[in-house]
């Protein structure tokens, strides 16, 4: 394998600059360190010298000051020796060969073939990922430590036994890199850094302690901070230095582990795993979300995983997705649909390069022998229930009262969670159109038929809809080339369209995509009226009183309302900044008194909000409780001689929900249109059905 793989020019490149990053740091620590030394051996001694010199009761705590200056700076710099942290928590689940053979199997088999070492222990998360780790201790500074494995049940619970083999070779390529242990360097340094920036407490509290006992020590206490603010300075530029060159290190050895991977498994099956993975961590925090909201009704789940198929199969229904070996196929071009920026920025900050970039540099590899029908990874487990039973209990804790909690069956939960999505999704006729638009603005009493060509198929089409997603990228790219051009973004140069441009030309860029924008803004709007009209057409044809003109007035101009609604809340809350503050009684009295106009006319607004059914998923059944028991209520703020503060709690609590009942308005009245025109649509195809 090692002869297949050729470490390429920007690997070696990597890794000498991240070994040169470390040598600065050493080179640059180790030179404080000394000074540090010296200073203290320097402070000590004429502390010493003073007090010989003049043993007077005022020369003894100016000596001892003195003497303490560079001993504090050096515990300063020698804090991080107690600094502890933990690897990893009880969480995780070790198997053993004995527990789990076949899996055992699989790795030895992996192991065998790349010619690398099996890993010291074998670890089982809830997670949807896989990764090595080591516990760093002094030796591994100079001595490779032997890697665990952590494999997260939810990423083998949608994967075939190839594809985890996949995995695990990519796992397993990082064991034979050698620059591995440049990790246990970058750990320790991290630590010190870490220590030296963030870690103050228990140090403060001594020198806190110590600077009470006299004057002058105070004075060397401040002297101290100065001294060890500068080396705080001086380790935080050193952090980006290292790191940024680390983390370059870090995506080459990415791409050099799925290269190993593909010449194992193959690349079809491998880009199975990389472009399916975005789609089971999207459904795994969907059940995770659906749990927490709905944590009020204290329902669980004894198998999360169960839950976790269901979402995927849903999801797989919705978007006619092809399947293989039971599981969703998602194609690159699935993969980046909605993605139309065509800038481009490196992160150097990333430690995994973008999917889009891994597949790209794996398919300059050759080609991939066919992928075969093969067994899912869950069938390697002994009980795969029950180890998918022990995480559920982790994701999903019940309070100590089990009693009153409701285990939920697998088919209970894929039926509400189908009716959420009925609710907060629009009609599939419309293929996603409205799903991110903003509204386009037109005069709904301008006259004009719907071109002759004009059909369903062609107003919600693919070409519309890339319209869409090409407004959003333009709007995002706009705005990153706007923090470029000020500087907001530190950038050389960044990519556009495959063109390389320097910073100080993203000004010109700005100008040439506001053009663009404009023109897909226009022809969106051109689409958006022929929709309107298309189905004012079918509206008339029907005999149906006029719906269509009201619906789309209404949805206008609450959306244009939005921002002025959202203003008075924002002053209401600003206006109640008082209620942090110690003042009178009275002035508390006259301040209400105050806002009563402002918060009149916001309860206005409340009970527009609340006179329909809507959904939120961030609005609990207590908080529209609350809400309403506000809304329709004079509730008093003070006591005989303070605040009330539950009924504070009721009002802000409803002017930090007022932005979500806006949204969820905004939505009621916009699917209430899109159900509106659905329905004509569907009279219309049956009275046209031969």
């Amino acid at each position: 394998m090692k002869e297949k793989i050729k470490t390429t020019k920007s690997y070696k490149a990597q890794a000498i600059k991240a070994t040169l990053a470390i040598t600065l740091f050493l080179i640059t620590y180790l030179l404080i360190l000394f000074l540090v030394i010296i200073l203290t051996l320097g402070c000590i001694a004429l502390g010493a010298e003073i007090f010989g010199m003049y043993p007077l009761v005022i020369t003894i705590p100016l000596g001892l000051g003195l003497a303490s200056l560079g001993i504090m700076i050096l515990i300063f710099q020698l804090k991080f020796i107690f600094s502890k942290r933990k690897i990893y928590g009880s969480q995780l689940l070790e198997i053993t060969q004995e527990e789990e053979p076949q899996l055992f199997k699989l790795i030895q088999e992996t192991v065998s073939e790349l010619g690398t070492y099996t890993p010291k222990k074998v670890f089982l998360s809830a997670e949807t990922n896989a990764s090595v780790f080591y516990e760093p201790n002094f030796l591994s500074l100079f001595i490779p430590s032997k890697k665990n494995l952590i494999l997260g049940i939810g990423l083998v619970n949608m994967v075939t036994k190839k594809e985890l083999k996949g995995i695990l070779a990519h796992e397993f390529g990082h064991f034979s890199q050698k620059n591995m242990q440049l990790d246990s360097y970058v750990y320790k340094i991290n630590n010190i850094i870490y220590s030296t920036l963030f870690e103050h407490e228990s140090y403060e509290e001594m020198v806190e302690n110590w600077s009470r006992h006299s004057p002058y020590f105070k004075v060397f206490v401040k002297i101290s901070t100065y001294i060890n603010n500068g080396i705080k300075l001086v380790f935080a530029r050193l952090y980006n230095i290292i790191n940024i060159s680390y983390l370059g290190l870090s995506r080459e050895r990415e791409f050099r582990a799925d290269q190993i991977a593909v010449n194992l498994v193959g690349l079809e099956a491998y880009k199975k795993t990389l472009l399916r993975f975005p789609l089971v961590e999207y459904a795994f925090n969907s059940v995770l979300e659906f749990y927490t909201k709905n944590h009020f009704r204290q329902i669980t789940s004894t198998n999360f995983y169960k839950d976790l198929n269901s979402v995927i199969n849903i999801i797989k229904e919705e978007n006619n997705y092809p399947t293989t070996n039971e599981l969703p196929d998602i194609s690159l071009a699935e993969h980046k649909k909605y993605n139309k920026s065509k800038l481009v920025i490196k992160n150097q900050w990333d430690s995994h390069p973008t999917t889009e970039e891994r597949i790209s540099r794996l398919e300059k590899t050759g080609s991939s022998p066919d992928y075969q029908s093969d067994i899912l990874a869950n069938s390697l487990f002994k009980d795969i229930t029950k180890t998918q039973e022990h995480f559920s209990k982790i994701l999903l804790p019940i309070s100590e009262n089990s009693k009153e909690w409701e285990e939920i069956s697998n088919e209970q939960f894929a039926q509400e969670y189908k009716n959420e999505l009925l609710i907060y999704n629009f009609p599939k006729v419309y293929n996603g159109y409205y799903d991110i638009k903003r509204a386009k603005y037109f005069d709904l009493d301008k006259n004009e038929l719907p071109c002759p060509e004009t059909s369903k198929e062609n107003l919600f089409g693919k070409e519309k809809i890339d319209l869409i997603y090409t407004e959003i990228a333009l709007l995002s790219d706009i705005e990153i080339l706007t923090n470029i051009a000020n500087k907001s973004i530190p950038l050389n140069s960044f990519d556009y369209n495959g063109k390389r441009f320097k910073s100080k030309n993203a000004g010109n860029l700005i100008i040439e995509l506001t053009t663009e924008l404009e023109h897909i803004n226009e022809l969106i709007r051109l689409n958006d009226f022929q929709i309107y009209n298309y189905f004012r057409s079918i509206e008339n044809k029907q005999n149906r009183p006029k719906l269509l003109k009201i619906m789309y007035s209404d949805f206008f101009e609450f959306e244009q309302s939005m921002e002025s609604k959202l203003e008075l809340s924002k002053r209401l809350y600003e206006s109640l900044l008082f209620i942090k503050e110690f003042i009178s009684y009275q002035n508390m009295k006259d301040n209400f008194k105050k806002i009563k106009p402002e918060e009149d006319l916001f309860k206005l607004e409340l009970n527009k909000l609340l006179d329909v059914d809507f959904f939120h998923p961030d609005i609990t059944e207590e908080t529209r409780e609350k809400i309403k028991h506000y809304a329709s209520t004079d509730l008093d703020y003070l006591g005989v001689s303070t605040y009330l503060f539950e009924n504070l709690s009721i009002l802000v609590t409803a002017i930090n929900n007022f932005g979500n009942l806006l949204s969820a308005k905004h939505f009621s009245l916009k699917k209430r249109l899109l159900i509106y025109q659905e329905e004509l649509l569907k009279v219309e195809e049956k009275q046209t059905k031969p």
